[in-house]
């Protein structure tokens, strides 16, 4: 069977448009793979890997750097202990000088950040997700031990009664020394209660 020339150049057309068609959704679905793999492969290598917590425990060490502010010198907190660097409470065992540089007060704050984080794990197993940090955050300003007295609010949290936890955050005695920060604390707990 043979074509004429003019059925020759129409099929070679059709051809051609069949391959740059072809061509074209063969990109498409490449570079729609791509994406969807990326949306896929970077959670799991997030989790694997431990990015995401490293990258959310900077920010809450941003964020305690920017609700305390950084003093050199020592000064009095308002409860009157002596305190320095980022919030950090000075303890006799520190022997720190009167005044420290600020890489000295970064390193306070990663240690302090951390200790309250592992004290959160021991103490509240239960805590994960936003409501960790919540306590990270308040085991950093409060202690451990004047948190543990907030035992209505850690039972409400406990029990994901988050407006009411929300509440009792701005129904406690540290609400009158820090209510900005303590509102923030609020406000987080309370964002919770519309997931």
């Amino acid at each position: 069977m043979s074509l004429t020339k003019e059925e020759y150049d129409k099929l070679e057309r059709s051809q051609t448009a069949h391959r740059t068609i072809n061509s074209l959704l063969s990109v498409i679905v490449l570079v729609l793979g791509y994406f969807f793999l990326q949306a896929q492969l970077k959670p799991l290598y997030e989790d694997i890997s431990g990015i995401t917590e490293q990258r959310v425990e900077r920010e809450e060490i941003a964020q305690i750097f920017n609700d305390e502010s950084l003093r050199l010198c020592q000064y009095k907190d308002s409860l009157g202990n002596a305190t320095i660097g980022v919030g950090h409470l000075v303890l006799k065992r520190d022997n720190l000088p009167r005044c420290i540089t600020s890489h000295k007060a970064i390193e306070l704050l990663v240690e302090d950040y951390r200790y309250a984080k592992a004290n959160v794990e021991k103490r509240y197993p239960w805590a994960e997700g936003e409501v960790k940090l919540i306590l990270i955050n308040m085991t950093f300003q409060l202690g451990e031990n004047r948190l543990s007295k907030f035992t209505q609010t850690l039972e409400y949290l406990e029990e994901k009664k988050y407006q009411k936890a929300a509440g009792e955050v701005l129904d406690s005695v540290m609400y009158k020394q820090s209510p900005k920060r303590l509102e923030r604390h609020s406000a987080r707990i309370l964002s919770l209660s519309n997931t």
